[in-house]
């Protein structure tokens, strides 16, 4: 603001004066209700890739960060949260939530509205508050669809959800933006932080039946190792509630590899028997004729075996290891999580299903047995 000139009147001698320099005041800003930024929420609060079952409920599908300049708090009215996977199946997730602080705000919205992409969306005079200087982290989740109406496929069905944050006309928000913020003091519009439309975009959750569970046996060797037949891995399979876990025999696999092995030439073929500790019945058999590297495979591909659904089975692995006569030799072996390392069935025709997903337990190291 810039005084340009004074002019006044003597209160005694009622003469006029007057100052032509003028004086410039203080600069101040108008300043609107500051930016949002939104980012991709960090693990595990926003999950990795996974498996998810048809019929669970409360799923947590991804989670986000949005982010107020130091301004004022500002105040999100609306939020679209987009199903963008091109599997297209936005059928098999309903009633979807957001939650921040583990408290859910705003309504539940029973389906996504079908569109390029599908939609749901979030609307509110007040759906939550981004603080000054500040960061809220929003997280989504639903409701899988049952088995029975769900859209499943022979690996599974997947959904991946987004949300934009929009480069609008001017640079503010509107009313009708993917996002919309307001100011908690001047209810201005707030401002995008981009210079074009940006996704944030969650990590694919792939949809099935069922899926398995592995955990190292309690009681799985290590220590010592004494030459000739012995066990050299015991493991745990649980299937999930909602259905069996199937290996047919001919489409799945379990491998192990060898992660720690410096003896033992089977220069005639030395036999790896997978057990299932119930029966002690052998259910796979495989063959390797090199122990005396590590990385060696040993695919048990012809496993068959019906883990119940809601219950564990216990497996084990035997081999002859005679070859391991010299003090110091060693061997450990694991179940890794390539997606040729693990593959099974969830039900679902001519199902195959293997993925590097970290929710299955995966990889699993047995012990480490040395020849004392």
């Amino acid at each position: 603001i810039k005084i340009s000139a004074v002019t006044g009147i003597g209160k005694t001698t009622s003469q006029t004066a007057s100052d032509a320099t003028g004086a410039i005041g203080q600069t101040i800003t108008v300043q609107t209700a500051g930016t949002l930024s939104a980012a991709n929420e960090a693990a595990p609060t926003n999950p990795s890739a996974k498996y998810i079952v048809a019929g669970h409920t409360t799923v947590t599908l991804a989670a986000w960060k949005f982010s107020a300049t130091n301004v004022e708090d500002l105040i999100v009215k609306r939020l679209q949260i987009q199903e963008v996977h091109s599997d297209n199946s936005p059928g098999n997730v309903k009633n979807l939530k957001l939650y921040v602080g583990g408290i859910q705000v705003g309504t539940t919205i029973p389906a996504m509205t079908t569109g390029s992409p599908d939609t749901a969306t979030f609307e509110s005079s007040s759906l939550f508050t981004i603080p000054r200087n500040g960061n809220t982290t929003v997280v989504l989740k639903g409701d899988i669809t049952d088995k029975s109406n769900a859209t499943l496929d022979t690996d599974g069905v997947n959904l991946q959800f987004r949300v934009v944050l929009p480069n609008e006309t001017g640079g503010a928000l509107l009313s009708t933006s993917e996002i919309y913020a307001v100011g908690s003091t001047s209810s201005a519009a707030a401002l995008e932080v981009v210079g074009g439309d940006t996704n944030y975009t969650g990590n694919a959750m792939t949809t099935v039946r069922t899926k398995p569970t592995l955990a190292l046996g309690a009681s799985s060797p290590s220590g010592t190792l004494t030459p000739g037949t012995i066990e050299l891995l015991r493991f745990t399979i649980t299937a999930d509630a909602q259905d069996d876990v199937v290996f047919d025999g001919t489409n799945h696999n379990i491998r192990l590899t060898t992660v720690n092995s410096d003896g033992g030439n089977c220069t005639t073929g030395c036999a790896f028997n997978l057990y299932d500790a119930d029966t002690n019945a052998t259910i796979a058999t495989a063959v390797t004729t090199d122990l005396t590297t590590t990385g060696r495979e040993i695919n048990f591909s012809t496993t068959s075996l019906t883990v119940s659904k809601g219950t564990t089975k216990t497996l084990y692995v035997k081999a002859d290891l005679s070859g391991f006569a010299t003090a110091g030799e060693s061997f450990q072996g694991t179940i890794a999580n390539a997606a040729a390392d693990f593959s099974w069935g969830d039900g679902t025709t001519s199902a195959d299903i293997s993925s590097t997903t970290s929710d299955k337990g995966l990889p699993l190291y047995g012990g480490i047995l040395v020849k004392p």
